[in-house]
């Protein structure tokens, strides 16, 4: 059972960070992350996508990765 929760949203970014360093992989530079997720690799979704979108792209960022389920929203 899932439950809507605030608070962090950066999972997705900081895992991916770190798998990057542990692999010795470059990450773009031009990508934005935002989500959570679980222990068992699940991507979850979290608030506030639309906004963090619009800040993304004000900063030159065109490439967003998060939930499926948050870009019916967008």
């Amino acid at each position: 059972m899932l439950f809507k929760k605030d608070g962090p949203s950066a999972g997705i970014a900081i895992t991916t960070c770190i798998l990057s360093a542990l692999n010795r992989v470059e990450l773009r530079q031009d990508m934005a992350f935002t989500g959570e997720i679980t222990i068992l690799g699940e991507i979850l979704p979290v608030g506030g996508v639309a906004k963090k979108i619009e800040g993304a792209y004000k900063s030159g960022i065109r490439k967003i990765l998060c939930s499926k389920k948050k870009m019916k929203i967008v």
